[in-house]
């Protein structure tokens, strides 16, 4: 689980600044202080350009026959060829800014991202007023991690390791997601939906509270758009976290839903439309899951996320369900029409069936 944080003062309270650091053996360190950091010294500047990369995102929109929002950019760093270490008392601070000229936001894919118990790693735009984290060993698991989408051109990352476990810790950043779109910080799918999708904070959403928290936006991966899916509880109701979602949602293999996020909470502040932007500290995200089932003539595809749904601050339910064939004499769906904040549809007729013949299998 990732948190979004803004305090009052622009930055999360619960960072650490360090001032005046000593260097450690085999590393380069540098003074650190709020406003005055040497940022060139731990600071990766993209090669690319906005042009570029808005030409490519053309050509790939047309080949996938979908609207884009970000270009995949390689960076190939890792802990051990860019950023900075120094200590600080009790622990030690590794930090690493990536810089990408003409950036909307910015969302980062690390190969490999090996955390000690104890550390906390961070991310934060230039402007020191979004925040993600803290980040911790718990949170994710196998080699990988995708990040939410940070808002700026330019954003920084910040681990604190306990003294004596720096040796533990490793970082591939294989590549950066660029965005390349005009976009209402935090996400560009805000304000998109037509304008006759209905908020839940909304009348109409008031008596679905544990649905609300059920249901899930997904930012899928390399850019490709978003989807909707819905946390279902299982027959031992152990709260497993199961995310129930659509096949097409997953159009690159097995391991796709390693690199998608998943984000909770994403409703508007108000009814009227588009809803007023919900700021970060009001949603909660989690990063990869393992594909647990899917049918793409049946559209359905079913992920187990690597992370836990229990113990954290925004209020997560599961949806039920059964094997019953009887038709429901209306229905109610709950949706990130067009990644847009949580919208919900009411329809007072039953539904209807119909036979379908799929085209054999292989």
């Amino acid at each position: 689980m990732t948190r979004l944080q803004v305090s009052p003062s622009g930055f999360a309270e619960s960072v650490y600044w360090a001032e005046d650091l000593p260097a450690l053996s085999g590393r380069s360190s540098s003074a650190y202080s709020r406003g005055t950091a040497p940022v060139e010294d731990y600071t990766i500047k993209l090669a690319t350009d906005y042009a570029t990369l808005r030409d490519a995102m053309l050509v790939r929109e047309e080949q996938l026959g979908r609207d884009l929002f970000e270009e995949v950019v390689p960076v190939g760093a890792t802990s051990a060829t860019a950023g900075t270490f120094a200590q600080h008392g009790n622990y030690v601070n590794y930090r690493l800014r990536v810089a990408a000229p003409g950036a909307k936001q910015l969302r980062f894919d690390f190969g490999k991202l090996v955390l000690p118990e104890g550390a906390e790693a961070y991310f934060y735009n230039d402007a020191r007023d979004f925040v993600m984290g803290p980040i911790t060993d718990e949170q994710f698991s196998g080699p990988g991690f995708v990040t939410d989408i940070v808002a700026g051109a330019g954003v920084t990352f910040d681990v604190y390791l306990p003294e004596g476990s720096g040796e533990a810790f490793e970082m591939e950043q294989s590549s950066v997601y660029y965005g390349v779109v005009g976009m209402v910080p935090y996400s560009n799918g805000y304000g998109t939906a037509q304008s006759c999708n209905v908020n839940v904070t909304c009348g109409e959403g008031s008596g679905w509270v544990n649905e609300r928290r059920a249901t899930v936006l997904l930012l899928l991966q390399h850019g490709t758009g978003f989807c909707s899916g819905t946390a279902i509880e299982n027959e031992c109701r152990d709260n497993r976290p199961l995310i129930y979602t659509a096949a097409h949602c997953n159009d690159t293999g097995e391991q796709a839903p390693q690199q998608v996020v998943y984000r909770f909470g994403y409703e508007g502040l108000i009814c009227d439309h588009p809803g007023g932007n919900p700021p970060p500290n009001r949603w909660v995200s989690f990063t990869g899951a393992t594909l647990r089932a899917s049918r793409g003539y049946n559209e359905f595809m079913l992920v187990e996320l690597n992370q836990s749904l229990s113990r954290i601050e925004v209020p997560i339910a599961f949806a039920g369900w059964n094997r019953s064939t009887s038709l429901p004499s209306q229905t109610t769906t709950l949706h990130h029409a067009a990644g847009d904040v949580m919208k919900i549809s009411h329809d007072a007729r039953a539904p209807t069936t119909a036979s379908v013949v799929l085209p054999p299998l292989g």
